[in-house]
């Protein structure tokens, strides 16, 4: 009974201006929770605080929007590469500026713990590992026919396609320097 006379104060609320002709912005108003309820969740904030503390954690807080620009800075200013931003790409079928920008957000959400992130470029790079025959990140990077020739030589690979192949695993995993490093050692 209770409720069907608050339903009805709301529809009352909501809908008095609407019939008098105006313009209404609906305003809702709930009552408080009762308290015994908002005594335990009072309760459970302070205990997922106190062992946030006890862990050395930061409490949990809700996530903030951020604009792209933000998002994209956070991204420059973090340890991952175009190359962790195009595995990742692959892994949520988005653009590499979308993954960019979510990875910037969930850098610019999670602050110094950014495992979980962490733990999805993993799973990323174990998915693209799979599919190294498309080399598709070999195909966006700078590295040259020449490039892949000079290290199968020093690779010992059978063929450059074979190096092409190495170098699509090395920059899946995030090693692009290394092969940098490496073709500096070639006699070419």
């Amino acid at each position: 009974m209770k409720r069907t006379l608050k339903a009805m104060g709301l529809t009352l609320i909501l809908s008095a201006p609407i019939t008098l002709g105006q313009i209404a912005l609906a305003q809702v108003i709930v009552d408080p929770i009762p308290q015994v309820r908002q005594h335990s969740q009072t309760r459970s904030a302070e205990a997922v605080f106190n062992r946030a503390m006890a862990l050395n954690e930061a409490p949990l807080t809700v996530a903030q929007n951020y604009s792209q620009e933000e998002e994209f800075r956070a991204f420059q200013k973090s340890d991952y590469t175009y190359w962790d931003a195009a595995v990742l790409a692959s892994f949520w079928n988005q653009e590499v500026l979308e993954a960019k920008s979510r990875i910037g957000r969930k850098v610019l959400w999670s602050g110094n713990d950014q495992s979980a992130l962490s733990m999805m470029l993993v799973d990323a790079r174990v998915k693209a590992l799979g599919t190294v025959d498309a080399l598709n990140l070999y195909s966006q990077s700078d590295f040259t026919y020449d490039d892949a020739a000079a290290l199968a030589e020093y690779w010992g690979d059978a063929s450059p396609y074979e190096s092409k192949l190495r170098i699509e695993r090395n920059l899946v995993l995030g090693n692009e320097q290394a092969i940098h490093q490496m073709l500096k050692l070639t006699d070419r």
